[in-house]
């Protein structure tokens, strides 16, 4: 009883894991997108100050600008550590990545404290907000990852049933049977051939010896 239910929590705690990959993946996916998209749209609305305007650090196309290249730079590189540490489990790239939106974050409020987002404080709640689900997102699966990787030792893994452990081992075990199996057969094919070749020996003395005799007696 007490496999059964290690087994159930250990399909649980799988399943738990497998959601929350699936779900960093996504969210940085959309997210990434969806930031890169906020940040053209404001260069679009603010696109007037180009032509009319002396772009300035306390201006909103400077504002925009910051937000372009923070898309740009930190979207595509925080989905690609997403990536490796939701699909592909690389533990080093969630933690690189929670560094990333971290260091985000903090340029982002020392800007604010600068004034920086005076122009156009909406930007930085939007680039606030991606960094701050980036680095719950990524907490959770560098959890998951960890819990994986110890499943991964349990015994049932991947699947944690135990009809199918046992169909599994009864397979392993009718592999190694059959191979014994194979192995003696031709034991005793090779056996039972050199047996056959002493006994078609022995036939050919007993018959040379009979032969001998009978020309020795006719001698006589």
């Amino acid at each position: 009883m007490g496999y059964n239910k290690e087994m159930a929590r250990n399909l649980v705690l799988l399943k738990k894991c497998r959601r929350i990959h699936s779900t960093t993946f996504y969210i940085f996916l959309v997210g990434g997108i969806m930031f890169i998209i906020y940040a053209f749209l404001n260069s679009a609305i603010f696109a007037w100050e180009w032509l009319y305007a002396k772009t300035s650090i306390t201006s909103p196309s400077g504002v925009v600008i910051a937000v372009i290249i923070d898309a740009l730079i930190v979207a595509p590189l925080a989905f690609f550590f997403a990536y490796r540490a939701s699909i592909k489990l690389h533990d080093l790239c969630a933690v690189w990545g929670i560094l990333l939106e971290t260091a985000n974050l903090i340029l982002m409020i020392y800007l604010k404290s600068d004034g920086f987002f005076k122009p156009l404080k909406f930007a930085f709640y939007v680039a606030s907000l991606y960094s701050v689900l980036g680095i719950i997102t990524l907490s959770f699966n560098l959890w998951a990852n960890i819990v994986y990787h110890k499943l991964e030792e349990a015994e049932g893994f991947p699947h944690f049933n135990e009809r199918f452990t046992e169909y599994e081992e009864e397979k392993l075990q009718r592999k190694i049977m059959d191979k014994y199996e194979i192995s003696m057969r031709e034991r005793m094919k090779t056996s039972t051939d050199t047996m056959g070749g002493v006994d078609y020996s022995n036939d050919i003395l007993e018959e040379n010896i009979s032969t001998h005799k009978s020309d020795m007696m006719d001698s006589i």
